[in-house]
């Protein structure tokens, strides 16, 4: 089970099933529980969950079955951060925050955000290399025209 916590700092992490249902096998007079469900220990509460919810969100919790829906979770998370402008460093951090558990939840995504970083990466070396290549295009006509300046200049008679 993933566990998305929102509860102050954003983090996730997974939780061990720890009771599941008996399996049901239908027969005559053999009725199915009316809701049958799993629980599974949160930090020192315990979750129980329909076996049929696949996403369950309570206080500040998310609970999904799937990689996919736990990273559904985050954006939707991300976007409500987004939207709250109370605190713009908190804002920030929880961005923050949200990219790195999406980076550790979804390959795909950590794979594009360091294909980006290395993007800004080469633009910053370029840019400090045009900026060097101005110095030096700007020390060469200084030293061009000191040059000129220091050769005698031939007279005729």
């Amino acid at each position: 089970m993933y566990v998305l916590d929102l509860r102050g700092t954003p983090k996730y992490y997974m939780a061990t099933l720890e009771e599941a249902p008996q399996p049901y096998f239908p027969a005559p007079g053999n009725f199915p529980p009316s809701q049958p469900s799993v629980s599974f220990p949160i930090g020192d509460q315990k979750w129980v969950v329909p076996v049929n919810a696949d996403m369950v969100t309570k206080d500040g919790l998310t609970v999904t079955t799937t990689r996919e829906r736990l990273i559904d979770a985050v954006n939707a998370a991300r976007q409500q951060s987004q939207n709250v402008v109370d605190s713009y460093e908190r804002h920030k951090a929880n961005l923050e925050l949200f990219d790195q558990i999406m980076r550790e939840i979804s390959p795909a995504y950590a794979g594009q955000a360091q294909r980006d970083e290395d993007m800004q990466k080469l633009r910053e070396e370029v840019g400090q290399l045009r900026q060097m290549q101005a110095e030096f295009l700007s020390m060469k006509s200084s030293l061009d025209a000191f040059l000129k300046s220091q050769t005698p200049s031939k007279t005729s008679k």
